[in-house]
This record gives structure tokens, C-alpha cells and sequence, in this order.
């Protein structure tokens, strides 16, 4: 279950990618990532050195605050997602490798150790008969 996650959360962070960065068709201002809310990215108004500038009439008719005008950012929003997301397809990566390492571990020592009990639990047998005979 864990492997399917990961594979799901890492194609997700490069659809994130793809958008931020508006690969072909997507583009980061479409309804897409806000699923049609009107929100926007948290990123955009809270980055490092970023100062939002708003107007009473910037409240979009869904109750949304947008910046009139947003200065001094040390870096644009849309590069922080996808730094962020790229982080998170590292770590997704470190994971489902960790993991499959442990599942084929696991079964390398489950298949070693069940032939040794196997033939431990013969030899008990074998005991058991010549102490009854």
C-alpha cells in the first residue's frame, strides 16, 4: 500500500511541476489546483521579502483577498512550488527505493530462514520417531 502511495504522490509533485512551470497545455492561473475556489497559492503572498499590496475592492466575489500588487520577493512563487514539489519527489524517491530494498530483503531472509526451519522442524520429527522406537 505504502509503494502505491508514493507512486501516486510522486506523479502528482510532477504534474505540480508541470503546471507551475505551464508544460503544454497546463497553466498555473486555470481552476485546476484550486478546483475551481478561486484560492491561490499561499507561497504567492507569504515568500521570503514578499509585500502584498491590497485594496479594498482587490476581495474577489468569492471573499478571496488578491494582491493588487505583490513587491520585493526574493523569489517568484511559482519557482518556491516547484522547488517544493521537487522536494517532495526526492523524498518520495529515497522512500519507494528504501522500500523495495526492505520488501526484497525481507524476502531473501523470510526464504532463507523458512528452508533452515523447515529442515529444523524435520530433524525434531526425525527425534521424536527414534524416541518412541
Amino acid at each position: 500500500m505504502y509503494i502505491t502511495w508514493t507512486v501516486i504522490w510522486l506523479a502528482w509533485n510532477v504534474f505540480i511541476i508541470c503546471v507551475y512551470l505551464e508544460v503544454g497545455i497546463l497553466k498555473k492561473d486555470n481552476s485546476i489546483l484550486n478546483m475551481g475556489t478561486g484560492s491561490r497559492s499561499w507561497w504567492e503572498v507569504n515568500g521570503i521579502g514578499c509585500n502584498p499590496k491590497y485594496n479594498v475592492s482587490s476581495i474577489t466575489e468569492d471573499g478571496w483577498k488578491k494582491p493588487v500588487a505583490i513587491d520585493g520577493c526574493l523569489l517568484n512563487y511559482e519557482y518556491v512550488e516547484v522547488v517544493h514539489a521537487s522536494t517532495q519527489i526526492a523524498l518520495g524517491l529515497i522512500g519507494l527505493i528504501g522500500a523495495c530494498y526492505l520488501v526484497q530483503s525481507q524476502d531473501e531472509n523470510y526464504l532463507k530462514h523458512s528452508s533452515q526451519n523447515s529442515e529444523l522442524f524435520l530433524d525434531f520429527l526425525k527425534g521424536l520417531r527414534h524416541q518412541t522406537t
